[in-house]
């Protein structure tokens, strides 16, 4: 089973120290169902291989046979590699599970000596269910430890024979709000909030990860909201992701319209006063992470 099927990744990173305990290595998985307006991964949203085009590198050699009519996405592979300033680049590489299992245990060393482990994240690595499964057995069966970066919405069903697996979940919330969270991701958070429920009532470990986008999420009553859900939940801590802008050139890259152009940074200063706010519903929060 393993032989057969096979997961498109668009990259891992080595010695990540920001996805869960430890020094880890963290396995970016192509495709998600959300289209967050703030994505800095937009790369990541597509379940498919996808061809960048960086202006600031182009020097009009042609090697590539493109011109303006030219669908980048219909360019071949062998007329990509032949960009002398990788100005044309792939993203997304396709991968076996014994591939991606020997890019992952050549960081056995620090996980044994850090406790830390190997964390899928993404786009959704849930998205990819069926060669996530086979990847998490192989992970066990050499004792790693497993954290999954999830946005949860995954019918119980494909998440479900995945848990006996996980170690620790860094879930995501945007919004309580169901109509805020259309509006700014695509989809109804129903199914995000039914699947957290699940999982606190099995005692799962759970980091939830709420990014901060000001003038979006951080009004007074979606914080409100959040505080109130969050703190009827046994969650093991809260971490604020204050948002940055660093994706605008991934944007362009793709030829795509990036909405939040204009957003600026939220500051020190709000983020620690949200940070008390959590707080003072019992909740244990941290700034990043």
């Amino acid at each position: 089973m393993k032989d057969k099927v096979k997961g498109m990744i668009f990259n891992i990173q080595h010695y990540s120290l920001h996805d869960g305990p430890g020094i880890r290595t963290t396995v970016f998985f192509k495709g998600c169902p959300l289209k967050c307006w703030w994505c800095h991964n937009p790369e990541s949203l597509d379940f498919n291989r996808q061809t960048v085009y960086n202006n600031e590198k182009c020097i009009g050699c042609k090697m590539c046979n493109q011109d303006e009519n030219v669908d980048l996405q219909e360019l071949k592979i062998e007329n990509i590699d032949k960009c002398p300033t990788e100005a044309l680049e792939t993203v997304g590489s396709e991968y076996t599970v014994d591939m991606l299992m020997k890019e992952i245990l050549k960081d056995q060393v620090f996980f044994e000596q850090s406790s830390g482990g190997v964390t899928f994240s993404g786009g959704e690595p849930l998205g990819q269910s069926e060669f996530l499964l086979q990847v998490l057995k192989e992970c066990k069966e050499r004792k790693l430890h497993i954290a999954v970066d999830t946005t949860g919405f995954v019918k119980w069903e494909k998440l479900e024979p995945l848990l006996e697996y996980i170690d620790l979940y860094l879930y995501d919330i945007k919004f309580v709000d169901n109509k805020a969270h259309k509006k700014y991701t695509g989809v109804s958070n129903q199914l995000i909030l039914d699947n957290l429920k699940r999982l606190t009532d099995m005692d799962k470990r759970i980091f939830l990860r709420m990014p901060i986008i000001p003038g979006v999420n951080d009004e007074a009553q979606y914080i409100e909201e959040a505080c109130e859900m969050i703190s009827s939940l046994r969650v093991e801590q809260l971490n604020l992701l204050p948002y940055h802008n660093i994706a605008k050139g991934k944007y362009e890259r793709l030829n795509e319209d990036y909405k939040l152009l204009e957003l600026k940074e939220p500051s020190a200063e709000r983020m620690i006063e949200l940070k008390i706010k959590f707080e003072s519903y019992g909740i244990k929060t941290f700034i990043g992470g």
